[in-house]
Order: C-alpha cells, then sequence, then structure tokens
C-alpha cells in the first residue's frame, strides 16, 4: 500500500488510515490464524467421537448454512450499522463459543450434537464478521488500493493457513482436538482488543444509499444486493462460477479428513500439514495475484485462477498408497487449490468493491456470499450422504469432476475478456 492512503473523503487521508488499515489487517490476521487451528481440530474432534460419513457431511454443512439462509439479511443490516463494533462483538462471541467445546470435553460431556450448534453458530458469527470487514475495508481505503489492501488481508490469511492447521495437527496430536479449540478462542480475544483500538469515523459512510433508513424497508433492502449483482454481468458469472466450485468443493470436503484419517491412515499432524501445504499456495498466489493480473489482464487472470484451483481438486482422489506417498499428494493437491483460489478471490472480492457505492457494500457481499458459499451446505449433505452410499472415494472422483462446471460458467461468459474492472460495458 502507499505511505499515504488516498480517499475520497478528507476525513479518512492521511497516516491515520494507513494506522486503522494495520489494526484491521493484524485484527483479521489472529482472528484468521486461530479459524485455520480450529479447521483441523473440529473435524478431527467429530472423527474422535465416532463419526459417520453422513454425520461428517451435516457437520461441514452447519458451519456454511448460515452463508445462505442468513446472507441477505445479515447483509441489509449491517449496510445501516457501524462496521468496527459488529466486528468486536462477532469477534467476542465466537471465542466464548468456540471454549465452550475444550470445556465440554473436560468434564467427558461432549457430543457430536453439540458440534453441530457450535459449528452453525460460529458460522453464522463467521458470516457476519466478514461481511462486516469486506464492507468496511473501503471505508479505510482508496478504490485504487482495494487490490493492495484484499492482496495482503489474503497474504496474512494464507499465512494463517500455512502456520494455523500445522499448529492445529501438532496441538491435536499432543493434546486432543477439543483442546487445541482453546487456541482458536484466545486469537479471537485478541483480534477484539486490537479492533478496539480503531478510530475511523463511519457516520458519513452510513448516512449514503442504505444507510439510515427506518426497518420497515428493510425486506426491500434485502434484496438490492441481489439484483445489484445480477444486474452486473461480471459479478453474475463470477458469483455462478465461484457457487459451482464451492458446491462440488463441499462434496469433496464432506468426507475429507474422514477418508484422509480412516483409510489412507494420515496421522493429525500430517494432515495439519496438508492443509498448511493450502495456505502455501494461497500465499503465493497473494503476493502474485497483482502482478498476474497486470500481466494477463482481469478476464485472463480469473479464468486461469479457476482452471489451476479445479486442477488440484481433480488430484485430491488420486491420492493412494503407503501414508507418506498419500499426504504428498494432498499436499500437493492443497497447494495448487491454494494458488488459484487466492488469485481468483482477490480479483472477486477488488472488483465488488469497486462496483458498488458504499451504502451498497455490506448487502453486495452479503448477496455474493449466499451465492458463492451458500451452496456449500447442500454441497457438504449430498457428499455425505454419497460417500455413506457408494464410498469415499468415489464421492471424491465425483466430486472433483463436478468443480470443471465452474470454468464452463466462467468461459462461457464476457469476463474473460475484461482487461480491468473498467471494462464492464463489454459485449
Amino acid at each position: 500500500m502507499r505511505s499515504r492512503v488516498k480517499t475520497r473523503d478528507a476525513t479518512l487521508l492521511g497516516s491515520d488510515s494507513v494506522k486503522d488499515f494495520l489494526k484491521l489487517w493484524l485484527a483479521q490476521s489472529l482472528a484468521r490464524a486461530g479459524s485455520e487451528v480450529s479447521r483441523v481440530a473440529v473435524p478431527l474432534t467429530a472423527v474422535s467421537l465416532a463419526a459417520t460419513p453422513a454425520q461428517m457431511g451435516l457437520l461441514r454443512a452447519a458451519s456454511s448454512a448460515p452463508d445462505f439462509f442468513l446472507g441477505v439479511v445479515v447483509g441489509a443490516w449491517f449496510d445501516r450499522t457501524p462496521k468496527r463494533p459488529l466486528l468486536i462483538a462477532t469477534a467476542l462471541a465466537r471465542a466464548l463459543l468456540l471454549a465452550t467445546i475444550p470445556a465440554a470435553a473436560a468434564l467427558h460431556v461432549l457430543r457430536l450434537e453439540h458440534l453441530f450448534a457450535v459449528a452453525l453458530i460460529a458460522g453464522s458469527l463467521t458470516l457476519a464478521g466478514e461481511v462486516a470487514q469486506r464492507a468496511y475495508l473501503p471505508q479505510l481505503v482508496h478504490p485504487d488500493d482495494l487490490v493492495g489492501a484484499n492482496s495482503r488481508l489474503t497474504a496474512s490469511g494464507a499465512g494463517a493457513r500455512l502456520a494455523g492447521p500445522a499448529a492445529g495437527g501438532a496441538l491435536s496430536a499432543l493434546l486432543t482436538p477439543a483442546v487445541a479449540l482453546g487456541v482458536d478462542s484466545a486469537t479471537l480475544l485478541a483480534a477484539a482488543a486490537g479492533l478496539w483500538t480503531i478510530r475511523s469515523d463511519e457516520r458519513r459512510a452510513l448516512a449514503g444509499p442504505g444507510g439510515r433508513r427506518s426497518l420497515r424497508g428493510l425486506a426491500r433492502s434485502m434484496t438490492e444486493g441481489l439484483r445489484f449483482m445480477v444486474a452486473d454481468p461480471r459479478l453474475r458469472a463470477l458469483s455462478g462460477s465461484a457457487g459451482l466450485f464451492n458446491f462440488f468443493d463441499g462434496v469433496i470436503f464432506a468426507v475429507y479428513v474422514l477418508y484422509a484419517t480412516r483409510t489412507l491412515g494420515i496421522t493429525q499432524l500430517s494432515l495439519g500439514l496438508i492443509f498448511a501445504a493450502g495456505g502455501a499456495g494461497a500465499l503465493g498466489g497473494a503476493m502474485l495475484a497483482g502482478r498476474i493480473t497486470r500481466k494477463l489482464g482481469l478476464g485472463p487472470a480469473l479464468v486461469t485462477a479457476v482452471l489451476v484451483a479445479i486442477a488440484g481438486e481433480v488430484v485430491i482422489p488420486f491420492a493412494q498408497g503407503p501414508p507418506a506417498v498419500a499426504a504428498v499428494t494432498l499436499a500437493a493437491a492443497e497447494l495448487i487449490v491454494g494458488a488459484g483460489a487466492a488469485v481468483f478471490g482477490i480479483n472477486n472480492v477488488s472488483l465488488r468493491q469497486t462496483a458498488a457505492p458504499s451504502g451498497l457494500q455490506g448487502r453486495l457481499h452479503a448477496a455474493s456470499r449466499v451465492v458463492d458459499s451458500g451452496l456449500y451446505p447442500a454441497g457438504a449433505l449430498l457428499g455425505g450422504l454419497m460417500g455413506q452410499l457408494w464410498g469415499m472415494r468415489a464421492e471424491l472422483f465425483a466430486g472433483a469432476l463436478g468443480t470443471t462446471l465452474a470454468a464452463v460458467v466462467i468461459l462461457a461468459s464476457p469476463v474473460r475478456r475484461y482487461r480491468s474492472s473498467a471494462d464492464q460495458h463489454l459485449p
């Protein structure tokens, strides 16, 4: 980011804006690091409770179901609400919620039903926090700096994906997966403390379209983000592509941890390192996203990113042989998927942030999330059922082949010809 962050609002000029972004960046990095520990520890906790493939699918679905059912409500509400208090409140609530799992394990009363409930509520809080963060960012940085800011946030998230799963696997092996979840709770408390120190004034942003309206307009407001997204050919195509990819990714990851540990014999520590490889790929993708986009153009960069991510997913069901060989294969797949997803995600989010006015940011990001991630729980439920009925490896092949539809959507759209976000009027 430039030494001086430019913005249309004179109140946000200067070093204070840079400091506020750095505080947001640090807080989100801490929260993401803890979440990556949970990404390994939660499914391993379910495995330790003898979960079936169908139950693993239900657990994955529970954590992502709020994206579909609450997305537009959260977006409409957040566009009229200050974002910083919401970020703090969701971090604190998630910290307290996750702490109930190691507490229940210590009392020997932890059950799968407890995990399902925590996954559902924590997923709702995560949705709220991520929508608030993405709607808040354009208030801190100039539109020209959004790709750089999102690249930094994605890079730190990728760093968390590199270290967090490895730590989660190690803690799960040394202690228990349930105890490892205490790390996530602690990092969320630290993130809330960091967000508390941000002093950016949000009043002017809230005064824009959709900012201060009576609650009678909430129902109509909820659909505005979806209408805006559907009307824009770029956003429509990208959300469709991301939605299909995530649906079939949900099919794959419904049984991924169960298949890796029970069928392939991969240890908890190795599983953490496999997920860490995905973080390494995402970190590389985040660092190169700006260069790739400048060299190829926005559309070709997005198409390339989707194809790379699909290639990684296709590798997953081919993991076989001794546990060490299977682990290396899965790590390579995660590396490839992470790199492609990072480049796609940075450009996708940056385009949304430049396409909509400030008063519509929350609703647009939430509406996009309904389509991008809202299909994931359906995929997870289907994947769990398929794994139960067909066997887990057959289910993995079906999910991997399904992700290719994401490439079909984006290749059939005008997005592939865009050179930059300014090309929205191309035929």
